[in-house]
């Protein structure tokens, strides 16, 4: 079974802010991203994303199985360019006879990452079209990725406001960022083989074997 999981994580896009709020290039970053959150609060009250197009992708993850054996990337802004980010995601997920699956978690995911690619001109193989929360027939009220995943005793954190992730980038750094990227994307790909399962799609034997491969890559 040969499929692809997808997640990215985001931090506020410092320069485009500059931009769009006229503000001065010597003011520091600190300062853009208040008036950043200012304006996001004004406009959409306690939304805890601000709008794609001031929302960089800071980091990318990919799982990949392919012939039962698992495989995870994962890629920060810290070492590449938000448009080579985009580039490596739109290259893994759109191989010929992938399945693309992405949590969406209230991010408008696809459109998201389809705003980023669109500003920075960078190829977008249209990849995301798996959400899995829709193949799962999941609603408004329905229990979210980590809240589902921690009832079947796999490992998920929450995606944090972009407020709280700014700080915790600012105050630490981006390591932590890139883990719980790497740790949700191993979440929804084990999520989904569990989808598989119960859908007749995927032997016992095979969804142990490939369930396992994830826990032993998942990060601590």
């Amino acid at each position: 079974m040969d499929f692809v999981v997808v997640e990215a994580e985001g931090l506020p896009d410092v320069e485009g802010a500059r931009r769009v709020f006229g503000l001065a290039p010597e003011l520091e970053n600190d300062a853009v991203v208040r008036v950043l959150f200012h304006h996001h609060q004004e406009r959409h009250d306690r939304h805890p994303f601000v709008e794609a197009h001031l929302r960089a992708i800071a980091a990318v993850s990919v799982v990949r199985c392919r012939d039962e054996v698992v495989q995870v990337e994962t890629l920060s802004a810290e070492t590449l360019s938000e448009p080579l980010l985009i580039g490596a995601l739109s290259e893994q997920s759109g191989r010929p006879g992938n399945q693309v699956v992405y949590w969406d978690g209230g991010r408008s995911f696809a459109a998201w990452v389809g705003v980023r690619a669109l500003i920075h001109g960078a190829t977008l193989q249209d990849p995301l079209s798996g959400c899995l929360e829709r193949r799962l027939g999941l609603g408004e009220t329905a229990p979210g990725r980590c809240d589902l995943a921690r009832r079947l005793a796999i490992s998920c954190d929450a995606v944090p406001s972009d407020e709280d992730n700014w700080r915790s980038f600012r105050d630490a750094g981006p390591d932590a960022i890139a883990e719980r990227c790497a740790r949700n994307a191993a979440a929804t790909a084990r999520l989904f083989l569990r989808h598989r399962l119960v859908a007749g799609e995927l032997s016992k034997a095979d969804y142990q074997g490939l369930d396992e491969q994830l826990k032993a890559d998942m990060p601590a």
